[in-house]
């Protein structure tokens, strides 16, 4: 999941934190490593994952909070996604920035100065394309089961195992309580990148993709 240090670099820019990466301490730090518990999983139709993909995610309709931590600074972000349309809300240490896409183009608007700035198209870097964790998920990929524990309590995951551009393997956690997923750990790096699922919503809501009537639209 190249995704998760795209956005949490991404992230970093914009609000001045020092660097960007996974969880290596604090209260949400998982114990690392598969346990011998781990086995292949039987059907993929049984999937927890795959079937929260078909349900909502496909179908390019839901929004989803998630929170992690870089050093002693908390991070927030909700990423809404409707179609060709996508919305990202990021909150740090009180800042608020948000990223719309929508027929119009794309607008990095500050809520605080109701203001949106036309940043003209978006690209393949743009933070609504890096935004959406989930839209690379393939649920034909062979994928194994396990339990692993995360701030003192035990979570069902399911790991799918993918290759980069480059040719190299990487893995992805998906942890649940019940058919919630809780978290997402990327194991492409030296140290594992944890993102906290805190909100999932499966019909975003449609008043996100408009600039509200009384911001400024000021010009790139």
């Amino acid at each position: 999941m190249k995704k998760i240090l795209a956005l949490l670099l991404v992230f970093g820019l914009i609000f001045g934190l020092a660097a960007c990466g996974g969880e290596k301490g604090g209260s949400n730090d998982p114990q690392q490593g598969s346990s011998g518990q781990s086995e292949p999983a039987p059907q993929p139709a049984g999937s927890r994952m795959i079937a929260l993909y078909e349900n909502c995610i496909e179908d390019g309709d839901y929004g989803m909070g998630i929170e992690f931590m870089e050093g002693e600074t908390s991070g927030q972000m909700y990423t809404a996604v409707k179609g060709d349309w996508t919305y990202v809300r990021m909150e740090a240490e009180g800042d608020v920035m948000v990223f719309l896409e929508n027929d119009d183009g794309l607008f990095m608007i500050s809520p605080n100065e109701k203001q949106a700035l036309s940043l003209g198209e978006a690209t393949d870097e743009s933070p609504t394309e890096e935004s959406d964790m989930l839209e690379d998920f393939d649920k034909d990929e062979e994928f194994t089961t396990g339990e692993m524990e995360v701030d003192g309590q035990k979570y069902y995951y399911e790991e799918f195992t993918d290759k980069d551009e480059e040719g190299n393997e990487y893995a992805v956690r998906y942890l649940f309580d019940g058919e919630d997923l809780k978290y997402m750990i990327s194991y492409d790096e030296e140290d594992p990148v944890t993102v906290k699922v805190v909100s999932f919503d499966k019909e975003a809501d449609a008043s996100l993709f408009t600039i509200p009537g009384d911001y400024e639209i000021v010009s790139w």
